[in-house]
């Protein structure tokens, strides 16, 4: 996964309460990558995990409730590079 990748929710992602806003977006963008290592996080804390933190801004259709840009961060098990459709 790098900065620019096209994602989506992995099934993991979904089920999660906390991605509700990310599970109502068409698809998101990585814009940043976080991998510093627990710099300044306590133990035992949801973040105190060497992985690395993905933030995404997620994207809406123009139809939907929702229409102010969205970020969320994400471990990297929530989700997954998005596939693109073939042309009919």
């Amino acid at each position: 996964m790098k900065i620019g990748d096209l994602v989506t929710l992995s099934a993991v992602g979904k089920g999660q309460d906390q991605n509700l806003v990310a599970a109502c977006a068409q698809f998101g963008m990585v814009i940043e990558i976080t991998d510093d290592k627990n710099q300044g996080r306590t133990a035992g804390s949801t973040y105190s995990c060497t992985k690395p933190l993905i933030k995404v801004k997620w994207f809406f259709s123009r139809t939907h409730s929702i229409q102010s840009e969205r970020t969320q961060h994400h471990w990297r098990y929530e989700i997954k590079k998005l596939k693109a459709k073939p042309k009919q």
